[in-house]
């Protein structure tokens, strides 16, 4: 009752997330899903540091950067899978580049959201659906997926819950499964099963916009790069960034060490 006047639409049913979304919006209510910009998917247990305001603030980030998908930060007392979502205290960081989004507080585009649901299957559990996004919608990319560090939530420990170990997914029949399933639909559709996540920029909130001074995109090359590389990342720059807001710094390749 008390969802039902703050939300719109609520409905309980039993599944996964993205199944229930699969099945209940994308297919029986595509008037829904096109009317939406974007959908963030979100595990009941995630909180946010500051709530609701956190949550704007999110859908404003991946509007004002284009981004096709991107996930708060989790605090150091997280529960944590992959070190590239662990909050970076550095100063100034407003979001790091990606090429990895994970499943459990996932903000999607309705572009990058039907790209996923087309080569969706209903019966993946959590398991490989955050490397099936980033396949389906560009592993090339280099500015569409980001870890808004902005922005704190915690992902509590598995033994949080009643304080004993307690996971909503176990309750699925197919849980055991979840891992093979994902491999097989991998294979079918011909996706990777894992990829290395990497970090591919940084952006810095500038110092001096706070000031009123204007403050030009910064690039920081580890090598000197040939013209046609220069010129297509000043491109990339002024499609994906307003100038004196923020300063852009390219991320150690792993390559050079």
């Amino acid at each position: 009752q008390h969802l039902k006047q703050k939300c719109r639409w609520v409905v309980r049913m039993e599944g996964t997330k993205f199944t229930n979304f699969y099945n209940l919006v994308y297919n029986r209510h595509p008037e829904l899903f096109r009317a939406t910009d974007y959908f963030f998917m979100l595990d009941d247990d995630i909180t946010f540091e500051n709530g609701v305001n956190d949550i704007n603030k999110m859908f404003r980030t991946a509007r004002r950067y284009h981004l096709r998908a991107a996930m708060p930060s989790f605090s150091h007392d997280s529960r944590l899978s992959w070190p590239i979502t662990k909050h970076d205290t550095e100063n100034g960081l407003v979001l790091a580049y990606t090429n990895f989004v994970e499943v459990n507080c996932p903000l999607i585009s309705r572009d990058a959201m039907e790209r996923l649901m087309d080569v969706f299957h209903p019966n993946l559990i959590g398991w490989g659906i955050d490397y099936l996004l980033v396949w389906a919608n560009g592993m090339d990319k280099t500015r569409s997926f980001a870890v808004v560090h902005e922005i704190q939530v915690k992902n509590p420990q598995t033994v949080e819950k009643s304080g004993k170990v307690f996971r909503e997914l176990k309750k699925s029949q197919e849980f055991s499964k979840r891992g093979a399933l994902w491999q097989a639909w991998a294979k079918y559709v011909g996706a990777p099963v894992k990829f290395d996540h990497r970090v591919h920029a940084k952006v810095y909130r500038s110092e001096e916009s706070s000031n009123g001074t204007i403050s030009f995109p910064v690039v920081q090359f580890r090598r000197i790069p040939s013209i046609s590389t220069f010129i297509r990342t000043l491109i990339n720059i002024h499609e994906n960034t307003n100038i004196g807001d923020v300063s852009v710094s390219k991320a150690p390749s792993p390559l050079t060490g």
